[in-house]
């Protein structure tokens, strides 16, 4: 095998090291002590429903998909996709297994399980080819209990062994059809943290159970090069909220039709409308259809309390960053309202500290320009403490309260974490060169000696000879 890809969602690179240096990951820190590790940047927003597709194709989040940019922040299928992947381009026998945002699987030169996000049940079609599910059933029966746990007792045990018996399966695979490349991704590290985050203990114990894991696929397999990796990091859940219109319409970028309270109750009832329309599929293709005939617009008018007719800029769908009205502003007069604007957030600061880690134009973060687009014409990365929320509230700032209970965030935790070792693996200072999760296709294309297509993004990093 010429490659194995692991890869451990949510793993910071601080995490990492932590648990590598505590001799809680004995296998990884044996790996990194002959390879190199350093810190892999994800994307803007740091989940893994943006963060893998530019994993998998080298390409940043605009270039992904414009109808899901429409939609939402996420990449809700693989079909929509609609780009190479880099096991598609590399062409070699792969075994793809527990990689998320890969449902439905198409066909490849290998065999493919997809992984849990967006994977509707244990009862679809998640295997490529499609009878090799008859071997692998059951292999997301426990999607319900990781995903939405009613009680938290026996839940670290519950994706342990989720985890192990997952990761038998991918052993078995490679036993079988000895590919030339090996991925697999686990899911459950990031649902660990997400609810278990505050207890140092069960998060020890389960990459304690996961480093066993991943040292015995490797023994058996015995890859001439191996490539550990994650696609974001993880911080504890924000204890504020923060409503960015709110502030935009204290600066006069944003201007209301009602007040906070008609807008809660308008919001009610079209939540109801919504519930009717989704239990009938006629009424919900009739709606489809005259949405779609009205046309779209590059700026969303998102918020019914909201007046467009005189709002110059609104919080991004996906609420990571701000939409600027080019409908309402000339091209040279984007640019100075941008820059104010930029200028103004750079300077908000709440206990201490400034609200935004980081503020990005979209030229400077993925080389797009946003005017007249569906692209957020700011990006913006949060302190972890803060989430920011759509809508107008009735105050700025407020508590943060967590619907389903979790104890860990990762939607402004931007560094994940990179391990190489090999054969091939060149042993690098890891200061000398930067890494973004964009940069690992065209990485591992070039390592099957592939001429790297001018569309792709990432840049090839210096890891392999």
């Amino acid at each position: 095998m010429k490659l194995m890809i692991i890869g451990i969602d949510g793993l910071s690179f601080q995490m990492a090291n932590r648990l590598m240096k505590n001799g809680i990951c004995p296998n990884l820190n044996a790996l990194m002590s002959q390879g190199t590790f350093k810190t892999l940047l994800s994307t803007i927003p740091s989940v893994t429903s943006v963060a893998l597709p530019s994993f998998m194709t080298g390409l940043y989040p605009p270039k992904l998909s414009e109808n899901s940019l429409k939609k939402s922040s996420r990449l809700l299928n693989f079909a929509a996709l609609n780009k190479k992947t880099f096991w598609e381009y590399c062409g070699v026998l792969s075994c793809i297994v527990n990689l998320r945002c890969t449902y439905r699987p198409r066909p490849f030169n290998g065999l493919m399980i997809s992984g849990d996000l967006y994977t509707p049940s244990e009862n679809s079609g998640y295997t490529f080819p499609r009878k090799l599910k008859h071997s692998v059933k059951g292999f997301h029966e426990n999607m319900e209990r990781l995903h939405r746990p009613r009680d938290k007792s026996n839940y670290l045990q519950i994706a342990i062994d989720d985890t192990k018996r997952k990761i038998n399966v991918f052993r078995n695979l490679l036993s079988i059809h000895s590919p030339d490349l090996a991925l697999y991704w686990d899911g459950n590290s990031d649902l660990v943290q997400h609810y278990c985050f505050s207890e140092a203990k069960s998060i020890n114990h389960y990459f304690m159970a996961l480093d066993r894991l991943i040292g015995r696929v490797y023994e058996k397999s015995q890859p001439e090069n191996i490539l550990l990796l994650s696609d974001h990091g993880f911080d504890k859940e924000p204890e504020y909220t923060f409503y960015l219109n709110n502030w935009l319409e204290k600066k006069g970028y944003l201007h209301l039709k009602w007040g906070p309270l008609r807008a809660k109750f308008y919001k009610m009832i079209m939540q109801l409308l919504s519930k009717i329309v989704t239990a009938h599929p006629s009424i919900s293709r009739v709606v489809q259809a005259k949405t779609e005939a009205k046309g779209s617009s590059c700026f969303a008018k998102s918020y019914p309390s909201v007046d467009y007719r005189r709002t110059v800029a609104q919080l991004s769908r996906g609420w990571w960053g701000v939409d600027i009205n080019s409908e309402m502003l000339q091209e040279d007069e984007y640019g100075a309202v941008r820059n104010k604007l930029i200028e103004q957030l750079s300077g908000l600061s709440y206990f201490g500290s400034r609200l935004f880690r980081e503020i990005w134009t979209s030229e400077d973060l993925y080389g797009v320009r946003a005017f007249g687009t569906v692209l957020p014409d700011i990006y913006l990365v949060t302190d972890p403490r803060c989430k920011l929320l759509g809508g107008v509230a009735s105050n700025m700032l407020t508590g943060f309260r967590s619907k389903e209970k979790r104890e860990g965030d990762h939607y402004n935790s931007r560094q994940g974490f990179m391990l190489a070792q090999g054969e091939d693996v060149v042993s690098e200072n890891p200061e000398s060169f930067s890494a973004e999760i964009v940069d690992i296709a065209p990485t591992v294309m070039s390592m099957f000696s592939l001429k790297i297509p001018r569309s792709i993004d990432g840049k090839v990093l210096p890891i392999f000879e």
